[in-house]
């Protein structure tokens, strides 16, 4: 599987560049793709455990609970963030999120 977080980050580099359009407009692309590329710096592959590869930090627990169920990488949340990109021709059917 090709890196997703490669992907989205060229993604959000083009997003950056194409916010040519008026500044109100630019400013809220602007703070959507940092926002989106601050996730990315969270949203990174742990080490393999018996699980496979997980985010690492999705495998961490809510408070409150005892065990947490891990979460394969790329996790839920880069897939729905890649899914904005569907159409474009490098996005891979499977990174589609599950419901």
């Amino acid at each position: 599987m090709a890196d997703l977080i490669e992907f989205l980050r060229t993604r959000l580099e083009e997003d950056r560049a194409a916010a040519a359009v008026p500044p109100q407009v630019a400013g809220r692309l602007l703070r959507d793709a940092e926002a989106k590329q601050r996730l990315l710096t969270v949203h990174v592959p742990d080490a393999v455990s018996v699980h496979g590869r997980q985010c690492a930090e999705c495998r961490v627990p809510e408070p409150g609970w005892e065990y947490g169920v891990p979460s394969p990488f790329p996790c839920r949340t880069l897939r729905i963030l890649a899914a904005a990109y569907a159409d474009h021709p490098d996005y891979q059917p499977d990174w589609t999120p599950t419901a």
